[in-house]
């Protein structure tokens, strides 16, 4: 039997299904397990089973580190995996996510070299000696870290800091990076710009989602000089304007998507600077959903017909009307261009 991927999700399928299946077929690449009667133990059947295993989706994100560890735990020999993503997902208060211990991930990611995708939610306990044991990890290349922490914990420190934990690991690893996701950290954690664009200067995803920044003191030399994707996401208002002039700056002419979410402080005349330094002319997708401080003054600068502008959704704008809109629709037709007006929700990044 000859099945590269598997995706067994909401089937009634147990340990020991699993466990005949996989004597049957050895050629999986990508198991799905959600919603299935399947546990760690059935994952790490898969592991013991699969030589070629690189993408393991499991009812919940800790049962392949947990899996990995025993494994190795009991084992004589330390063998190698060839899984290419790994994920620490959920939520602390979740029971079924709540077993995670310190340096758990660091030995699961020793275990995978061929890791080049990366999930964390930090608020299960990760720690800076996780993150630091992550360097081992050569081909990096899509790293989201998450801190889902609940409205009372939000004023407490985290278990990571930048300076000793997440900016080691991008010095490490940062050249590698074509993805970086940083979201709902703590304002104790606070995010240097300067080293984020200095360490991980091929970057073509960036998301920067409701964190605190401090601000690059020296002009950076570093452009990213393949970044593609810009979203910023500023649930409370963390990003100052002089934040999004320095991101702007770095970001060069590459920049084909342009996402502003719940950024109350990007105005119209933000943008009139920003266009003052940035022409935007590959700009093929932008974004503003719930941004309660821009007009329609604003958004018709990107409106000329001189970019690549070819996608345009405006959501939840409380001074960008209907009518506005309209306007928009009839100006793309009477001028030709191949344009097309979207909700933000069918928006892909």
């Amino acid at each position: 039997m000859f099945i590269r991927e598997l995706d067994v999700r909401c089937c009634n399928v147990t340990d020991d299904g699993i466990e005949w299946l996989f004597g049957q077929c050895k050629s999986i690449e990508e198991l799905t397990t959600y919603d299935t009667k399947v546990t760690r133990k059935g994952v790490e059947t898969a592991l013991r089973n699969l030589p070629l295993l690189k993408i393991l989706h499991p009812n919940n994100g800790l049962s392949v580190i947990e899996a990995l560890i025993a494994i190795h735990q009991n084992a004589s020999v330390c063998a190698k995996y060839a899984l290419t993503e790994l994920a620490v997902e959920g939520n602390s208060n979740d029971p079924l996510l709540s077993g995670y211990k310190n340096g758990h991930l660091w030995r699961a990611a020793s275990l995978c070299p061929f890791v080049t995708h990366l999930e964390i939610d930090i608020n299960l306990g990760v720690t800076d000696s996780d993150l630091l044991g992550l360097v081992v990890l050569e081909g990096l290349s899509h790293l989201k870290l998450v801190d889902h922490c609940s409205y009372e914990e939000s004023n407490e420190d985290c278990c990571i800091t930048f300076d000793f934990g997440l900016a080691p690991l991008l010095k490490a690893r940062g050249s590698t990076l074509k993805s970086l996701e940083l979201a709902f950290f703590r304002p104790s954690v606070r995010v240097r710009l300067g080293i984020v664009t200095e360490c991980c200067r091929n970057l073509k995803r960036l998301v920067l989602d409701t964190i605190s920044l401090t601000r690059t003191q020296t002009k950076s030399k570093t452009e990213w000089n393949q970044l593609e994707l810009l979203k910023l996401v500023d649930a409370n208002a963390c990003y100052l304007p002089h934040h999004i002039e320095e991101l702007l700056l770095l970001s060069p002419h590459t920049l084909k998507k342009l996402m502003f979410e719940y950024s109350d402080n990007v105005d119209d005349d933000l943008l009139r600077q920003l266009f003052q330094f940035h022409s935007f002319n590959n700009l093929e997708e932008l974004v503003f959903d719930s941004c309660s401080s821009v007009t329609k003054d604003g958004i018709n600068l990107f409106l000329t017909g001189e970019n690549s502008l070819n996608c345009l959704s405006v959501c939840d704008c409380e001074l960008v009307s209907e009518e506005d809109i309209e306007n928009w629709v009839d100006k793309a037709e009477k001028n030709n261009w191949d344009f097309r007006f979207e909700e933000v929700h069918d928006i892909d990044e």
